[in-house]
């Protein structure tokens, strides 16, 4: 089944997944069809303006409520988070701000960042996690706003607190038949003790009122944590980077007793990246099927030459680099994991870099998912010279990839957004910023995504970095 075919058929799916500042409707909308949510309102001097990065979305039959960053620092985080919401299938937005976060917005802290939205089907209530970072830039902790509509945002208030952490992910267990229906997970790195770092697991059964004691993981191999998969029996899995013994492996950490416990951090493989001047890292993304399959996806460069050259790990441009592919796994059980897949996006033997991955899964009946991928490129990231491109001359774009048959082929792969020069994107410690992750979610059947899209700075020097959102299209 095509995805236009499913298209005709209407689906509940969720993705990866405040108070009403203003309402909007689609204010303009670029030559690829993709319309914008919302623009940066704040004039914060120690922060980047006019910003927004890192949307995250959520899908519940024709509402979409998305979630993204707003007025970014160059060291950790923003002024605030914000969020936009359709309740027509994307066709209008209302669009605001989140309370009691920030100093600007009423709260205590210096800054947040890495927000993350999932949607409580037993409880009817959508739910948005981020990281409070205080001025040194430690993040403090976990906050959660609620809305049951997703228009009206409940004040933000702390679900977890320590003295240091970062990376967090944030789901929702909804599936109908699990025993831990209902239940909702915040896995988040804790690096307060100075010596044991760990993965910290806060659970919530009441739709985010109340929230568990921190677990921590068994071992001490943690690493970040960019992703939750949570099968339809109840049993789940945080997924993340820079695990293991030597902090080079992506890793799966299993809990089957709905977060009582965790069991021991489990190597899918080793980190083979090659990281650009763009901020990005080789993090996970995630998505399951009706009938339990895992799939996860992030970019890696082993298919490709050059791959394991030192010279090139680090934004290299003395030597001819390896660009990045985006590879698949799956798990049934999330301790076994099939041996990587290319997903044939470009040649190997392409220029083009790809990295910061959203995947989304549709299912209907018996017949084979379909997948949506979601990220970005760098088309120029090889210079004919035999350098990489840098910050001053690389291009950047949003990208979509959609699968029949879970994985097994792929349809021809798509530019969903204009091209854009990395120097128009907001500066960061760690590289020009779009996001750290994004999503790819399903909206009555078709395939939808958000993107953080630049224009040229004004003549004194001010972004223009808003969100963009819209459906995707795909080879029929």
């Amino acid at each position: 089944m095509t995805i236009a075919q499913a298209a005709r058929r209407c689906y509940v799916m969720v993705g990866i997944g405040a108070v009403v500042f203003s309402v909007c409707l689609v204010s303009f909308a670029n030559e690829r069809g993709l319309v914008r949510l919302s623009a940066d309102p704040y004039t914060d001097p120690a922060a980047q303006h006019r910003t927004e990065v890192e949307p995250v979305m959520v899908a519940n039959g024709s509402t979409i409520v998305s979630a993204f960053q707003v007025g970014r620092f160059y060291k950790a985080g923003a002024d605030n988070i914000g969020w936009a919401t359709s309740n027509d299938g994307g066709s209008s937005w209302t669009h605001g701000f989140l309370s009691k976060t920030t100093k600007i917005a009423g709260g205590p802290w210096h800054a947040v960042s890495l927000p993350t939205i999932a949607f409580d089907r037993k409880h009817n209530v959508y739910l948005i996690a981020m990281m409070p970072f205080d001025d040194k830039g430690n993040g403090r902790g976990i906050l959660v706003s609620r809305s049951a509509d997703g228009l009206n945002w409940s004040k933000s208030h702390a679900v977890a607190s320590t003295a240091g952490a970062n990376g967090h992910w944030f789901a929702c267990d909804n599936g109908a038949n699990s025993p831990y229906y209902g239940n909702c997970y915040d896995a988040y790195y804790d690096y307060s003790s100075g010596t044991a770092f760990v993965n910290a697991l806060i659970v919530s059964k009441d739709g985010g009122f109340t929230w568990s004691a921190p677990l921590a993981s068994p071992d001490q191999e943690a690493g970040l944590p960019t992703s939750i998969a949570i099968k339809p029996n109840g049993l789940f899995v945080i997924l993340g980077r820079s695990g293991g013994a030597n902090g080079d492996q992506q890793y799966a950490i299993r809990s089957v007793d709905g977060g009582q416990s965790l069991e021991q951090t489990v190597d899918i493989t080793t980190q083979q990246f090659d990281y650009p001047w763009l901020r990005a890292d080789p993090d996970l993304s995630s998505a399951v099927d009706t009938h339990g399959t895992i799939y996860v996806v992030f970019p890696d460069c082993r298919f490709r030459a050059n791959c394991s050259d030192p010279g090139c790990r680090f934004e290299s441009t003395t030597s001819f680099c390896a660009t990045n592919d985006l590879v698949l796994t799956t798990s049934s059980d999330g301790i076994k994991w099939s041996a990587l897949q290319r997903i044939p996006i470009d040649p190997v033997t392409s220029p083009v870099d790809h990295v910061i991955t959203g995947l989304g899964v549709l299912n209907s009946g018996d017949d084979p998912p379909i997948l949506a991928l979601t990220y970005y490129f760098l088309p120029n990231a090889n210079l004919p010279n035999g350098t990489t491109c840098t910050s001053s001359t690389c291009r950047i774009s949003a990208g979509f990839i959609s699968s029949n048959d879970g994985g097994s082929s792929w349809q021809a792969a798509q530019q969903v957004s204009k091209t854009m020069q990395q120097s128009w994107l907001v500066t960061t410690d760690a590289g020009e910023m779009v996001a750290d992750y994004i999503s790819a979610i399903f909206v009555d059947g078709r395939p939808f995504g958000a993107f953080a899209l630049a224009q040229p700075p004004d003549a004194s020097g001010t972004f223009h970095e808003p969100i963009y959102a819209g459906p995707l299209t795909a080879s029929q």
